[in-house]
């Protein structure tokens, strides 16, 4: 018998302890550097569950509050690469945030600890 994702906690909806509980595996996707897919295909489930909530609000902030969303434009300058190159790679990249069904971010805390991986 499979265990549900979450047991919402009283006085809570189990659609709300859902959303909670994606964020909390989206982040620790991030925090252990998974694979770009993993972490791509988290924010998007949870970008399609916020756009069903009603108010649009995240449970959690899915970005830390000290930390800067990036445009491809920004981004390309940091890595001296073209725009067209940090859309390519955007799928791969554990740094990458889907803001809006058609707006990519790029987290700037994230972009660093992968430039001091390579490294």
């Amino acid at each position: 018998m499979t265990r549900p994702l979450v047991d919402a906690p009283p006085g809570t909806s189990s659609f709300a302890a859902l959303i909670t509980a994606l964020e909390r595996r989206a982040t620790d996707a991030d925090r252990i550097h998974a694979t770009a897919e993993v972490a791509v295909v988290l924010r998007d489930v949870l970008a399609e569950l916020h756009a069903v909530v009603g108010n649009g609000e995240p449970a959690e902030p899915s970005v830390a509050p000290d930390d800067q969303l990036l445009t491809a434009p920004e981004v390309a300058a940091r890595l001296g690469c073209s725009v067209k190159l940090v859309y390519r790679s955007a799928g791969r990249w554990p740094f990458t945030r889907r803001v809006g069904s058609r707006t990519l971010r790029f987290s700037a805390a994230g972009l660093q600890r992968w430039l001091e991986r390579r490294r």
